[in-house]
This record gives C-alpha cells, structure tokens and sequence, in this order.
C-alpha cells in the first residue's frame, strides 16, 4: 500500500489509499508505518457485540497465523500509536438473520465513545438495510447510532423517538428491549456475527 501510496501522491495529491484490516492483517507491522496518505481502517468482525469493545475484548481474541492473539482493543490502539489516519469498519447487525434480536443497542455509545478518545479520525457502522427493508430495530439503532457519532459523551435519550415511531406501543417496546439486553448480560453471554 505504502508504495501505491507513493506511486500515486505526485499526481492524485489529495487521493488517500484505503485499506481494510481484518483479522491477521488487523495487528499492526512491528517496522513498516503506512504513509500519510493511506488509511487503515480497523474492523470489529470477529468482537463480541453484546458488550462494550473495551471489556469484552480479551475473551474474542483473533489467533494469528504465528500461534499468537490479538485483541481489537489492543490493535485499536496500537494503530492509534503508529498512524495518525485510522478508521473503524464496525458491524451492528446479525448478518445471517437481520430479524433475529441482536441486544447490542446498549453498547453502541460506548464504543463510539471509546473510538473518539483513542486516534480514530472516522467510523463507519455497517446496518441492517438490505433489499428495501430495515432489520430488527434498524430504525431505532441508525438513530442512536447517529446520536452516539454526532457526540458519543451526550446522554443518550431515546425517548423522543421511542414515542414518535412506536406511539403507544412504545413501553412495550422498551420493555422487551430490557429484557433481552438484561438477559445477554445476565448469561455473559458473546453476541458474535462471524
């Protein structure tokens, strides 16, 4: 990337290489830096969604082709530490059943305020949006995860839009999301999608 990145810089100064890092790539080099004009752009794939990234990391390690684990949080801030153009490619959805409960609504700030207080320049969330039809709570999960963004330290209140798009049915609602979020805590259990 690095060479591309050189190749190109004359000639498309204001063009940056980006590139995905997933999994074994997701470790930064011991030696090579990217240059200034490539972009890494971490991805959480392989985390425990049902818990904040920062305290459910170490238990969702990714074994690398060396015998050793990587964590993302670690990665995240060891990029953080070598390059000063680090992106998040972060996933918000069960991508093999978009209509199954996936309770990580609860989590949502905290990463993103995680991301804001460690290098991380931009995010990206990937949703549950396919062919013309939101997923479970894709609704109500892109507004807090627009609000989380926006400010991630802001109390996020998610009553307003509760009442406007579930009306009278909205404690309910908010009853059932409870139960679900409480239950996955209750039972430790890893909300994982790959």
């Amino acid at each position: 990337l690095n060479t591309i990145a050189e190749a190109i810089e004359e000639e498309f100064p204001h063009v940056v290489v980006d590139t995905l890092a997933y999994q074994h790539t997701r470790t930064p080099p011991a030696v090579i830096k990217p240059r200034h004009n490539v972009c890494i752009r971490l991805c959480s794939i392989e985390c425990c969604f049902a818990h904040p990234f920062e305290t459910c990391d170490q238990e969702r390690g990714v074994t690398l082709p060396d015998g050793t684990r990587s964590s993302f949080i670690k990665d995240l801030r060891q990029w953080g530490e070598c390059h000063d153009r680090l992106y998040i490619w972060d996933y918000t959805t069960d991508f093999a059943q978009y209509l199954n409960p996936f309770p990580n609504l609860r989590t949502l700030q905290d990463n993103a305020r995680y991301f804001a207080a460690h290098s991380v320049k931009g995010v990206f969330e990937q949703g549950n949006y396919t062919g013309g039809r939101s997923g479970e709570f894709g609704e109500l999960r892109a507004y807090m995860l627009t609000k989380a963004l926006w400010n991630p330290d802001e109390a996020m209140d998610t009553d307003a839009f509760m009442e406007a798009y579930y009306g009278a049915g909205a404690p309910f609602v908010q009853k059932y999301l409870d139960y679900i979020h409480e239950k996955v805590k209750d039972l430790h259990f890893n909300l994982v999608i790959s």
